[in-house]
């Protein structure tokens, strides 16, 4: 898969911003008008995915796991 970059307009709606999506981006997402995205902290910046109620869950899930078992992660991570 080549990489690609593409640059997306911000509108104003009301008070806040929007990320206009173009065609081809709708099309390779599988998102039309009033669909819902995701968008994935990454270490470069976001990542824009159809929202999936079940990653969503699990997400939440890995999250709350590793908050509760903060330190055996700092452990492991010193070895």
């Amino acid at each position: 898969m080549v990489m690609k970059i593409l640059m997306l307009e911000l509108k104003r709606v009301g008070n806040s911003l929007a990320v206009v999506l173009p065609d081809e981006v709708q099309n390779r997402l599988n998102v039309a008008k009033a669909d819902f995205v995701s968008a994935v902290e990454t270490g470069g910046g976001l990542l824009i995915i159809p929202y999936d109620a079940e990653i969503d869950e699990q997400v939440r899930l890995g999250l709350e796991f590793m908050a509760e078992h903060r330190e055996i992660f700092r452990a492991l991570a010193k070895t």
